[in-house]
């Protein structure tokens, strides 16, 4: 296997050596990002949360650049959740993609809206709050009186 090389602005926001540093004041983080795992995963965890950042239609963030801390944090938090749920969240995922709305003991149900959607975690969404973008298009219900004149006095 190669190695993974993490190139800012390319396939991360945060060096490894940061997202280290981060950790270490980041309460709970220490079974899933200590020296028992290795760079290797880490590195992964931190390209592929950078992936799913940037593909995401919901925040419009910067590829290029440096980009404000919160956003490197949100990249390491984003990390540490699909480290931390990601065999959860594939066999979730298949079963959605194979049409099941509900399943298992504890009955749970899937929501059909986010089955094309990238999971992401409740803390990374919070830090990139000021990245979000509200755009997408509004349909009004309008009703037009057909008897009313239209005042083309204005053209």
């Amino acid at each position: 296997m190669t190695d993974i090389i993490l190139t800012v602005n390319s396939n991360t926001w945060i060096t490894l050596v940061n997202a280290e540093t981060y950790f270490l004041s980041r309460l709970g983080s220490s079974s899933y990002w200590s020296a028992t795992v290795t760079d290797e995963i880490k590195k992964a965890s931190l390209v592929t949360a950078f992936r799913h950042l940037t593909g995401m239609k919901d925040f419009s963030l910067p590829i290029t650049g440096t980009p404000a801390d919160i956003v490197q944090y949100a990249q390491c938090e984003q990390a540490l959740f699909l480290l931390v749920t990601q065999n959860e969240l594939l066999s979730r995922k298949g079963l959605q993609a194979q049409g099941v709305v509900s399943a298992g003991v504890v009955k749970e149900s899937y929501d059909k809206d986010m089955l094309g959607k990238i999971a992401i975690s409740e803390i990374t969404k919070e830090m990139l709050n000021a990245y979000f973008t509200s755009g997408g298009v509004y349909l009004m219900d309008i009703e037009r009186d057909e008897d009313e004149d239209i005042d083309d006095s204005w053209s």
